[in-house]
């Protein structure tokens, strides 16, 4: 096989590193600027207790029903400083595992949507600040915590990514069009206006409710939000978020070969499967090649796997299928060596994924390795390809 380094392949690699180096990098820098204002709250803040309203007042008696009326009302904007600062210190928390998990899968508790948010905007050529890029976060985040459940529900079609990209293309198309270098709750409603798959009477909660979760301290301004559907307490969150990750591995790295190499090696100490079918250390891998191959499903057909299998796709999964697949054939086979050929000829068994993917997925690899259609596993002498553009049905009344 010759030696093939296709560009294309190349710039997706780097593009995941440099995405992942700059929300670690954003996330580092928000995350201590939120955090200190948090923590000033809580040690300035004495009012999370019974004798609050009394230090408020200065611990004199209230003389007037007006100057109870305003005490109070001071007392219940601190109060809900301080819970929107504990649900903001639960968010963080689980933030900063969000920002090293390479295999994402949005949930309920995702935070951090900032790999999408800068792929979108590397895409259209889009620069900006990145405090700004962290309340589109916290937009997004509000939108996937607390409105998701009541949009599927008149919305069944759309998965959480759909709905979280689907958003982020109204905000990408709204900042080109406007040349805004601010992402405010002023840009936020125009923004929601534009989002055709989601009711009016929600798009006013949700704009209502971003409003209401802007907070200052100084200068600087953040947006923290309130779940509505758990506690302020961290431990809550974090337990939330690993009952919702259980059972599932998360940091598989789809460009890192070093981890294929680990999933190779598991199945070669395998002693069924070198009972059944022979000793998998017997094998010489392309290492490179399939690093390729997977990245590019994994990528291309992200969608439409998420669509067709839901949780229980992930980039792990799909490997570990394809790897296990490819060293039974190549044992059954008596091969010694796995590049191209071997790898083709594994999808005319894999279940993984479906036949019509499995078509265009081949004619992609053909292609990115400058294959000839000769060594089609099939037999087709043509390409098969189809158009792979995923479109989203939205009910009539949806739309405009």
């Amino acid at each position: 096989m010759k030696d093939y380094n296709p560009k294309d392949q190349l710039d997706e690699f780097d593009k995941i590193d440099r995405i992942g180096n700059k929300v670690t990098e954003i996330v580092a820098s928000i995350g201590m600027a939120t955090a200190t204002t948090s923590m000033l709250s809580l040690v300035t803040g004495i009012y999370d207790s019974p004798q609050s309203l009394a230090f408020l007042t200065g611990g004199t008696i209230i003389a007037t029903p007006l100057m109870y009326f305003g005490m109070k009302k001071l007392k219940d904007k601190a109060d809900d400083r301080l819970n929107r600062d504990m649900h903001h210190s639960g968010q963080m928390a689980i933030m900063f595992q969000d920002a090293l998990e390479p295999d994402r899968h949005i949930t309920s508790m995702t935070t951090l949507f900032l790999h999408e948010i800068i792929e979108y905007f590397e895409k259209n050529n889009i620069t900006f600040d990145d405090g700004q890029m962290m309340n589109i976060n916290q937009f997004l985040y509000l939108i996937n915590a607390n409105y998701y459940e009541e949009i599927s529900k008149r919305l069944p079609s759309l998965n959480r990514e759909q709905l979280i990209r689907q958003v982020l293309n109204q905000i990408t198309i709204y900042l080109q069009d406007t040349k805004k270098q601010t992402f405010t709750e002023k840009e936020a409603r125009e923004v929601i206006q534009s989002c055709f798959f989601i009711p009016d009477d929600l798009k006013k909660q949700i704009t209502r409710e971003f409003k209401k979760s802007k907070v200052g301290f100084g200068k600087q301004y953040f947006y923290e939000i309130v779940r509505n559907d758990l506690d302020n307490s961290i431990n809550t969150y974090l337990s939330k978020r690993e009952e919702e990750h259980k059972g599932r591995y998360s940091r598989f790295d789809i460009d890192d070969a070093n981890d294929y190499h680990t999933l190779i090696q598991a199945y070669a100490s395998d002693d069924k499967i070198k009972e059944y079918y022979g000793d998998p250390n017997t094998l010489d891998w392309d290492m490179e090649l399939l690093v390729r191959i997977i990245t590019l499903i994994g990528t291309k057909y992200r969608a439409e796997l998420l669509e067709l299998k839901g949780d229980q796709h992930s980039n792990f999964n799909l490997a570990s299928s394809f790897i296990f697949n490819t060293i039974t054939y190549a044992l059954v086979n008596k091969k010694t060596e796995v590049g191209y050929k071997e790898m083709l000829n594994t999808f005319k068994n894999w279940s993984y994924i479906p036949f019509d993917m499995k078509l265009r997925v081949i004619d992609d690899v053909i292609e990115q390795e400058n294959l000839s259609q000769q060594d089609h596993p099939y037999g087709l002498k043509t390409s098969s390809k189809k158009s792979t553009q995923k479109i989203i049905k939205f009910p009539a009344k949806y739309q405009k």
